[in-house]
Order: structure tokens, then C-alpha cells, then sequence
């Protein structure tokens, strides 16, 4: 035999018309029902008038960038492959420290670069790389290379007195 009623585990004493008290009240929420009917409304306006200028913008103006189709920007910066440090030469796409510290060793090793091309010669450096990191490098001029050559032999002979 079942029994519903109330069981007496030591608590307090529940009365058998507590559990309809309860009933007719509503449950317990965050905000009132007006409260949450004007959160909806305000929700509702903000997708409508999100919808309503993607239609100005996409369909009547036609101003929606296709990213494919878009012209790529030139960057803003260029690194000089003869003079960056490796924490300048980290920052290019696709270069992190231990790349960008053997470009700089093998900048030690065997001179100046004279084209970036030169830069392909470098462990670690495949062609899909450099020309992620080409446009980001400041061509070297040969006449640039040629200044360069001649002021470090000036500074190699001593003046005679």
C-alpha cells in the first residue's frame, strides 16, 4: 500500500494544504512578466534593424565586399632583410623567434643578402613562405648595395697622415 502523504523524516511538519498554496502562486522569476514583454520587443527591433540595413547596404547600395574579389592592400611596413634584428624580423607572417634567429645567423655567416631572394637560401624558408613574406620585405637597390660596399671599405683603410 502506497502512502502519499507527508513523511515524518524529522523536519518540520508539513501540512496538507501546503502543497495548493504553492500551486496558486507563480514561480519565482528574474524579472517580471512586463518586464520580459519589453525585452522581447527591444530584442526584435535590434534583428529587424540589423536586417534592415544589411538589405540598404547589401541590395540597394550594393556595398558588400566580396573578400575574394577585393584588391589587396599594400602593408604598411617593410623589413630591411640587411639591418632588422630577429625581433623585428619575427613579427613578418609565418616567421616566428627560431626562424627569424637563423636568418639573422645566416646574415652573420655569409654577409649581407644582395636580393631578397637570397632570403630562399635559408633553412626553413620554401617558396610558399617567402612569398607570404615578400611583400613585406624592402627591395635592396644594387646602387643602395654599391654605397653600402664602398663605406665599409672607407672604413676598413686607415687614413693616411
Amino acid at each position: 500500500m502506497k502512502d502519499n502523504g507527508p513523511k515524518c523524516d524529522g523536519g518540520p511538519q508539513m501540512s496538507r494544504d501546503s502543497p495548493r498554496d504553492t500551486a496558486d502562486r507563480p514561480p519565482r522569476t528574474l524579472l517580471r512578466r512586463a518586464d520580459q514583454v519589453g525585452i522581447a520587443v527591444l530584442a526584435l527591433f535590434a534583428l529587424i534593424s540589423i536586417g534592415g540595413y544589411w538589405l540598404t547596404q547589401a541590395v540597394i547600395r550594393g556595398r558588400v565586399i566580396d573578400i575574394e574579389k577585393a584588391p589587396q592592400l599594400d602593408p604598411g611596413f617593410r623589413v630591411d632583410l640587411n639591418s632588422a634584428e630577429w625581433p623585428e624580423i619575427a613579427q613578418l607572417p609565418e616567421i616566428g623567434e627560431s626562424l627569424a634567429r637563423q636568418i639573422v645567423s645566416y646574415r652573420t655567416a655569409h654577409g649581407r643578402f644582395r636580393d631578397v631572394t637570397e632570403l630562399r637560401r635559408v633553412k626553413g624558408i620554401g617558396p610558399k613562405k617567402f612569398e607570404a613574406v615578400r611583400p613585406f620585405l624592402r627591395p635592396i637597390s644594387p646602387r643602395e648595395e654599391s654605397q653600402r660596399a664602398v663605406a665599409t671599405e672607407q672604413q676598413a683603410v686607415p687614413a693616411d697622415r
